[in-house]
């Protein structure tokens, strides 16, 4: 069993070539998440990160459960394009209004991905209503 900490995003981070100097930066206010459960993979929660002890910016990530054993490793391809439900549902209209990575055009030009083009289409056109409201 595990709860994730911050050092797993930390970890995530690196992964990903950002260099995040210490666990102090880092905040996750959502609630405490633990596992393995399998109903939270895929599912997007959010931290804060501190820059330049100063800057405090909400980063979404998405929670995906890891093993080293082949028969037990879940594939997800393009996951970060598909919308994801969130952990904790009082972060929901936060992550609708946070932007996300948009389509590349290898799957922009993919027809099996037109409903999901239709989708993120429309969560970005109604992103915006909503931004250019406030």
């Amino acid at each position: 069993e595990w709860t994730l900490e911050k050092w797993h995003i930390r970890a995530s981070f690196r992964k990903s070539k950002v260099w995040v100097e210490s666990e102090d930066q880092i905040e996750i206010p959502g609630g405490t998440i633990s596992g393995p459960d399998l109903n939270l993979e895929n599912k997007e929660f959010i931290i804060i990160l501190t820059m330049n002890n100063f800057e405090k910016i909400k980063v979404r990530c998405r929670l995906h459960h890891i093993s080293n054993l082949p028969t037990r490793k879940i594939e997800l391809k393009s996951w970060y394009f598909y919308p994801a439900e969130p952990i904790f549902e009082h972060e929901r209209q936060t992550l609708l209004d946070m932007n996300r990575l948009g389509p590349s055009k290898k799957l922009m030009e993919s027809s099996s991905m037109k409903a999901n083009l239709e989708a993120y289409n429309k969560w970005k056109s109604e992103r915006e209503k909503r931004m250019m409201a406030d």
